[in-house]
């Protein structure tokens, strides 16, 4: 699936092919967090 430019995902839209997916990913859009070293992550794992 091709998202909409400007349309914000109400779940992590890597949700579909993770394995790490979760209840919790299905129902909200993860903020990008600073994992230092120049890494970002949008992941409720993550955080």
């Amino acid at each position: 699936m091709i998202p909409i430019p400007g349309l914000k995902p109400e779940r992590c839209r890597f949700a579909s092919r993770c394995p790490y997916c979760t209840d919790a990913c299905l129902s909200c859009n993860p903020k990008l967090t600073d994992m230092g070293g120049g890494q970002q992550v949008a992941c409720l794992k993550c955080q």
